[in-house]
């Protein structure tokens, strides 16, 4: 009876989900939750299909397409697999999926070649070192 009424507190709630990092073909996600010691797994959802369980508080999903937006779902359960929370958020794969990679060191410019709809080009700066979008 005592377990139960841990399963249901306000404490053992996903609060502040949202996505930390991402790359081409990932996305990591972390969240939030008050008071652990109630929680027996977390269950990880990128567009409906389980990804995996955790006992940590983020989740890195991968094997992705660049360029994309996805919906996950992270699940909070408790004891014999009971249902204690879940919140849901939008994420996003990165705009660069490298497929050749060209360094020109007498005009000084870095291009990446990527998928049309994420094409960029970005100059190097030889001096300072610093990247800048052109």
């Amino acid at each position: 009876m005592f377990r139960a009424s841990l399963c249901s507190s306000v404490y053992s709630r996903i609060e502040a989900l949202c996505q930390t990092s991402f790359g081409p073909d990932n996305y990591t996600l972390s969240w939030d939750v008050r008071n652990t010691s109630s929680i027996s797994m977390f269950r990880v959802y990128h567009e409906g299909v389980l990804q995996g369980t955790t006992f940590k508080t983020n989740f890195t999903v991968q094997g992705l397409q660049p360029c994309q937006q996805y919906q996950a779902r992270v699940e909070a359960l408790c004891g014999d697999g009971v249902l204690m929370s879940a919140k849901t958020v939008t994420a996003h794969t990165g705009n660069l999926e490298i497929m050749r990679r060209c360094i020109d060191w007498s005009h000084t410019c870095c291009c990446y070649h990527a998928p049309s709809h994420c094409s960029v080009k970005r100059k190097l700066d030889k001096v300072m070192g610093y990247l800048t979008f052109t």
